[in-house]
């Protein structure tokens, strides 16, 4: 009795072994020499990407050329966020970034339509596919890549909040990243200035977690 007592006292004490792959900056993840996987796209260069739940990818295949990756960043230090947690709904405090990176031709043109920062995209769109005006929006080149943000108000049911941003970022070759991210509505009904310095950190995290998933043979 005595023996089986210590035995549960000691399950009782011992921590669970964090995932080193979670306690780590994603743009980081080579440096633990952790499993990994290759993906192929149909177009341009191959990633090396952590072999883990926490990133959701599509390959190519012979009716699609074209290959996608798709995981939660935490904004404040691109940690990845757990797949148990994708589903949950962003907390205020502690804020989530949703990245899609999309390998096809034309990859930034989808994006950025996506992120509506034309500004003949900026009225509402009525039914059946109702959009509120977008109210924040911005358009450049970082670092020789180009950049569309686009923010407007969402429908209740949207997991980001009642008001976020899209963000599309080019990629090297036929390729772009779509971010998505909730923000604070600004004040009034008109247009507002976007975040540049939010913006200036989140392109930092993402584009830091592309170059980490380059394999070392792509030029």
């Amino acid at each position: 009795m005595g023996l089986l007592l210590a035995l549960a006292a000691l399950a009782g004490c011992r921590e669970e072994v964090a995932d080193p792959l979670l306690q780590t900056p994603l743009a980081e993840w080579r440096r633990l020499q952790l499993p990994s996987q290759l993906l192929k796209p149909g177009q341009g260069g191959t990633l090396r990407l952590p072999q883990t739940t926490a990133i959701s990818c599509i390959p190519p295949s012979a009716a699609n050329a074209f290959a996608s990756c798709d995981f939660f960043l935490y904004e404040a230090d691109g940690r990845l966020v757990p797949a148990e947690a994708n589903a949950a709904e962003p907390s205020p405090g502690r804020p989530v970034l949703r990245v899609s990176m999309v390998l096809e031709p034309e990859a930034y043109a989808a994006q950025r339509r996506m992120t509506r920062a034309d500004p003949a995209r900026w009225p509402a769109t009525p039914a059946p596919l109702p959009q509120p005006p977008v109210r924040q929006a911005l358009e450049g080149v970082k670092e020789g890549r180009p950049f569309a943000l686009g923010c407007w108000a969402r429908p209740p049911h949207e997991a980001l909040g009642d008001y976020a941003c899209r963000l599309a970022i080019g990629q090297a070759g036929p390729a772009a990243t779509l971010v998505e991210f909730a923000a604070e509505a600004p004040p009034g009904d008109g247009m507002a200035p976007a975040d540049r310095a939010r913006l200036r950190h989140i392109f930092a995290l993402v584009t830091a977690v592309e170059a980490s998933f380059r394999d070392e043979g792509d030029p």
